[in-house]
């Protein structure tokens, strides 16, 4: 059985031979496809080069980069000869890219572009380990006492030399070694590296027959993630592994949907930002739109959705995370499904079968991550006929723990444990039983290896017994799903005492066509506040429809107008009948024209940096108290 994905590559190479492992796109943006067999060649010639430079069994690789198709033949080259790599995004900072190959103690590093190489230089003196730098687009600089190549002069240190060593390094892999030191955001302290090993990724390769069905040789992941956090990572060792093919597109829709048109893709990895930003995508585009076509649209949609939720009742896709049968509730939607049917099948034909379109007629679905999908999300889609499967993980478990079965995929939650074992414990650490609120634990042969030379913080998050706490706090269902409900880290206290999770508010509150993402805020306080950012679009929009004139969009966002529909919108969504509490209501708020940035407010994966948000708007948050 096979060790590590090199060994499976090299198997591939021979058994998948011809089938397309890579579409990556040229300088014309054409994609161009790369079989098993011509991706595990490039991978022996890279590994040998990074050989010539010095590169040998437990090094530890800088790659600065974005996606791209390098990027896999860099990290599959350095697992060919069992060294490791240090992956980053391009939105590092100084500072950050410093730290990160200093404690790692990197010698060489690849950097995408002249801008990371340029944000190198700048960095140069203090960085104590590197040796080598390769620019994998675009013409090197000189740096002082460093040695600069380009792609092309480092792939060819490897062309034409001989590769028997690099097989025989492949066959020796062991499940142990060292495959990537991912280094976490650091936004509150310095970022601490999670050390996966090579199995820690493979172990949940061979789990995806388990959860979903992938054709060898037929289907096609769009790759649009960052690709150096675990996330996307897995998916593409989980294509590789499936004998399917990576396609690398961007995150922005008109990019995305351009690629699927070309493409026809059948799977797409992605957080709940991307799914929520195509529903307002279109959302905008229909209220641009006539009066009658808009009408139409909104009637049709929200028939579809409700009888999407009927049919999910009947067929048992609901979670129950009460002691109870669902038997009731099925013979009470059984009539109303009926009634609704062929009005829901007028509305597919004349409107959402439109929107299912844009995605091909191959797609299969959606693996959607690092963060909850939001249940207003996830009914639109459901409603489209687009499968959106929730799954859950975090870096330290490399990462996926929890998915939802293709095959029977339960509403709103994260389906259950995948290759793990998971549980629900109170703050003693005693395990609870289903439908009561604790912290996650996961224990599986894809938790981390540990921290980088950080002991002392293994200890804290895993146990003697193998168990990582992932701060999340979750319920487990009666019929063994699970549900993410918070983060320990995030729950906010009020001076009454009352104990509350930020994250359901916020999902509920960005409902609003008009409001963009919410932040709750409160620790300490007598009641909840929010920082909102506005769709500006859309609020101009009702501006111009109205006819309320202004000078700017700040004095846009102050007009007493537009308070008051912010604050209707609110109060309609965080209402006792949508399940929240009296002191979960939102009583003043501010807002913001400006969206959130990636680096600043919002991590890669475009989660809430709350610790950063703190600090940045610290001003504004004291004056809603």
């Amino acid at each position: 059985m096979a060790n590590t994905i090199s060994q499976i590559l090299k198997e591939y190479s021979v058994k998948y031979e011809n089938y397309p492992l890579q579409y990556v796109k040229n300088s014309s943006g054409v994609f161009e496809k790369v079989t098993y067999s011509e991706f595990f060649q490039k991978t022996l010639v890279t590994a040998v080069a990074l050989l010539e430079l010095g590169v040998k069994q437990g090094s530890h690789v800088g790659v600065i980069s974005e996606n791209r198709g390098e990027w896999l033949l860099i990290d599959q080259g350095l697992w060919a000869i069992r060294a490791a790599n240090v992956p980053r995004g391009v939105d590092v900072t100084k500072g950050e890219l410093q730290y990160i190959l200093n404690f790692a103690e990197c010698e060489t590093v690849f950097v995408e572009n002249k801008t990371q190489l340029n944000k190198t230089f700048e960095i140069v003196n203090s960085l104590e380990f590197v040796k080598n730098i390769i620019i994998i687009e675009g013409e090197k600089i000189d740096i002082p006492n460093k040695n600069v190549l380009t792609w092309s002069e480092f792939y060819n240190l490897g062309v034409g030399k001989d590769s028997s060593f690099v097989i025989t390094e492949i066959d020796k892999g062991e499940k142990d070694d060292l495959a990537t030191i991912i280094f976490t955001s650091g936004t509150t302290g310095d970022p601490k590296g999670v050390m996966l090993s090579q199995y820690n990724f493979l172990h949940q390769a061979i789990q995806t027959p388990t959860k979903i069905i992938v054709k060898a040789g037929v289907d096609i992941w769009l790759s649009v993630l960052p690709v150096w956090h675990s996330y996307e990572r897995i998916m593409q060792y989980i294509a590789l592994y499936s004998g399917s093919a990576i396609a690398y597109s961007k995150p922005i829709g008109s990019i995305m949907l351009k690629d699927f048109e070309t493409l026809n893709p059948t799977w797409l990895a992605s957080v709940p930002r991307i799914w929520d930003a195509l529903k307002t995508g279109i959302y905008k585009k229909i209220n641009s739109g006539s009066k009658v076509s808009k009408t139409l649209f909104h009637f049709f949609t929200k028939v579809c959705i409700y009888h999407s939720n009927k049919n999910d009742i009947i067929k048992d896709l609901i979670p129950r995370f009460h002691h109870k049968t669902n038997s009731f509730e099925k013979f009470f939607a059984i009539v109303p499904w009926i009634l609704v049917t062929p009005i829901a099948a007028l509305g597919k034909i004349l409107v959402l079968n439109k929107i299912k379109a844009k995605f091909g007629n191959r797609f299969v679905a959606g693996i959607s991550g690092g963060g909850s999908l939001p249940t207003h999300v996830e009914e639109f889609f459901t409603a489209a006929g687009i499968l959106l499967l929730e799954g859950y993980g975090l870096t330290e478990s490399a990462p996926i723990v929890a998915l939802k079965h293709q095959l029977h995929p339960m509403r709103g939650c994260i389906g259950t444990p995948f290759g793990a074992e998971l549980k629900v414990c109170d703050e003693t650490g005693k395990q609870l039983p289903p439908g009561e609120k604790g912290v996650l634990y996961a224990r599986g042969p894809q938790v981390m290896l540990g921290y980088l030379k950080r002991e002392d913080l293994t200890r804290t998050v895993i146990d003697s017994d193998g168990w990582l706490n992932t701060g999340d706090l979750a319920i487990e269902s009666f019929d063994g799903e699970f549900k993410i409900v918070g983060r320990e880290k995030d729950t906010i206290v009020l001076l009454g005492g009352e104990n509350l999770e930020p994250s359901p508010i916020e999902r509920k509150i960005t409902e609003s066509t008009y409001i963009q993402t919410a932040v709750v805020v409160g620790q300490d306080q007598k009641y909840l506040g929010a920082l909102l950012v506005l769709d500006m679009d859309v609020v101009k929009a009702y501006a111009q429809e109205v006819n309320i004139s202004y000078s700017d969009e700040d004095g846009l966002c102050e007009l007493p107008e537009i308070r008051e529909v912010i604050n209707d919108e609110i109060s309609k969504l965080i209402s006792p009948e949508n399940g929240f509490k009296s002191f979960e209501r939102i009583y003043k708020f501010k807002l913001l024209n400006k969206p959130f940035e990636i680096g600043k407010e919002l991590s890669g994966k475009q989660d809430l940096k709350r610790h950063e948000i703190d600090k940045i708007y610290e001003k504004e948050i004291k004056e809603l108290f």
